[in-house]
């Protein structure tokens, strides 16, 4: 990796309290993945959704606390 890139994980790395550049990677690669997960979700919700838009009534706050709960449940997160 680049020295810059590895310096700023390095100053990431006491802030965020991560014991070593491997776990914040691991970390930033998890949350890479969760976005990818939730942008694809919300393109399959829209592409169900989007035409009858006007049809119903579901907010785009509702469509992504459903998706937010879909990958929670993926996961195996439980949300009260």
């Amino acid at each position: 990796m680049e020295k810059k890139i590895l310096d700023d994980i390095d100053r990431s790395l006491v802030s965020h309290r991560y014991s070593t550049r491997t776990e914040f990677i691991r970390d930033a690669i998890r949350s890479k993945l969760t976005q990818q997960e939730k942008e694809d979700a919300l393109r399959r919700i829209d592409a169900l959704f989007g035409k009858g838009k006007a049809k119903n009534n579901i907010s785009e706050e509702e469509a992504g606390e459903m998706v937010f709960r879909r990958i929670a449940r993926n996961l195996g997160v439980e949300l009260k």
